[in-house]
């Protein structure tokens, strides 16, 4: 595994006819807007944190709940500081035997950055399917939706969406998923908004949505993560939530994304970013990428692999 570290502090050499500060780490040479060179100073750290997706249920599988979602940053930094950074994955889908059991699907892993923590996303509720009650749909960062029943064979208490927000923070991670119908399945819950509950009984056709995600522009670019996994026959939540209708049923990598269908959840994202250059933060650990395009006068770290690494703040 490699290290980036850069043991000489930036300084500044000039001012360009641009209006750019021109900065140096003795290796490199980079630009950075006058507008954020106070963050050589007075440094901030901005951080994304989401969790691995749930994975769909069973026969009749509710949609897998996005991970959860959390953003913030980080004033006071303090040389020497060795933030933890773990990337959650993504949850599987349920297992089931005809005739025997229908699982809810696996819920997704949480992921970290320092003290930070988004939980992963609830697994969508099991189908009933013949000699017993499906799952029930499980709690998550965003909860998963619940599985379809037969009403012949009850179990219509097993088929409602489970709750977001499992860890209990404000603002909150994540959003319910809906609950499902006779024979039709709910969708997962999104960072943005609750999965759709299935809008009709059996024969009647049903769709059932995942909730929408949330955006980011951490990156400098807006990006939406922890979008819902689809219900049967509806649309992964924007976010990377998993699509029944058109058969992309995993949930996006890297975005937190619930399962659909037959697939899994999507793997989680940590990111971070700060103002100057790279030599301000030593990483060690799997799956760290630095993104030195989209934010003019920010390194961006996206840690991309699931498992573990550190980030220390060099100053």
């Amino acid at each position: 595994m490699a290290d980036v570290k850069i043991s000489q502090l930036p300084t500044i050499l000039g001012i360009d006819n641009s209006h750019f500060f021109v900065v140096s780490d003795g290796i490199t040479t980079s630009k950075v807007a006058l507008s954020t060179i106070s963050g050589f100073i007075n440094p901030v750290l901005e951080y994304l944190v989401v969790g691995g997706g749930g994975g769909p249920g069973a026969y009749s599988p509710g949609g897998g709940g996005a991970g959860g979602f959390r953003s913030g940053s980080i004033s006071n930094l303090t040389p020497g500081t060795v933030y933890d950074v773990v990337v959650g994955a993504g949850g599987a889908k349920g297992a089931y035997v005809v005739y025997q059991y229908s699982n809810a699907g696996q819920s997704g892993g949480n992921s970290r950055f320092g003290s930070v923590i988004a939980s992963g996303g609830g697994g969508g509720g099991g189908g009933w399917q013949g000699a017993g009650c499906g799952q029930r749909a499980t709690s998550g960062g965003s909860g998963g939706g619940g599985g379809g029943y037969w009403s012949p064979g009850g179990c219509t208490s097993n088929d409602s969406g489970a709750a977001g927000n499992s860890g209990g923070y404000t603002p909150s991670e994540g959003n319910s998923g809906g609950s499902g119908a006779n024979l039709w399945a709910g969708a997962g819950g999104g960072a943005g908004g609750a999965g759709q509950s299935a809008s009709a009984n059996y024969p009647t056709f049903s769709v059932a949505n995942g909730g929408i995600g949330k955006a980011s522009s951490i990156t400098g670019t807006p990006t939406y993560y922890a979008g819902g996994g689809a219900g049967q026959n509806g649309t992964g939540g924007l976010g990377g939530g998993g699509t029944y209708a058109e058969g992309q049923y995993d949930g996006v990598p890297n975005t937190g994304g619930g399962g659909s269908g037959t697939g899994a959840g999507g793997s989680g994202i940590v990111v971070v970013a700060y103002p100057g250059i790279s030599s301000r933060v030593t990483i060690t650990g799997v799956g760290a990428t630095t993104d030195l395009v989209s934010r003019p006068g920010f390194v961006v770290h996206r840690f991309l692999t699931v498992g573990n690494s550190t980030l220390t703040w060099n100053g």
